[in-house]
């Protein structure tokens, strides 16, 4: 397993979480903040061995990004959001990236599928993301 803390912020995600959560099963440490979703959420990630924390978002997604950050185990941190999902050939590059230990952030690729369509073109493409990075010195600003 790879030693990297998946972050997934989620709000009433039960449609998603699950295979979220199972596409992240090469990393050592998977953590939902969880916004007190009112369906099933916590019990479905608690239950796929996901560590939940609940807390408030209170509008704020930076602050909520940082906090969860500061929950983080180990020293690399993926972001994920709960309707995306991990390819094994994205799991292989996360695993070279974080073995390498480059104190760099890294661009993700995002390929947008809508209704089993894929987006190749126009405004969400390319969709470059901001995902994966070292733990340390690491926070996000903005709502």
């Amino acid at each position: 397993m790879t030693e990297v803390s998946v972050l997934i912020l989620a709000k009433n995600e039960e449609r998603n979480i699950k295979d979220c959560i199972q596409s992240a099963a090469f990393a050592k440490e998977v953590i939902v903040i969880d916004d007190f979703s009112t369906d099933k959420t916590k019990e479905i990630a608690e239950k796929l061995g996901a560590k939940v924390i609940q807390r408030a978002m209170n509008g704020d997604w930076g602050e909520q990004q940082t906090f969860a950050i500061q929950q983080a185990s180990y020293k690399w941190i993926l972001f994920l959001d709960a309707d995306e999902r991990i390819s094994d050939d994205l799991a292989e590059e996360i695993e070279e990236a974080v073995e390498k230990d480059k104190p760099y952030a890294y661009w993700i690729l995002r390929k947008n599928k809508f209704y089993y369509n894929k987006a190749e073109h126009g405004v969400l493409r390319p969709d470059y993301v901001c995902r994966l990075m070292p733990a340390k010195g690491s926070y996000v600003e903005g709502y």
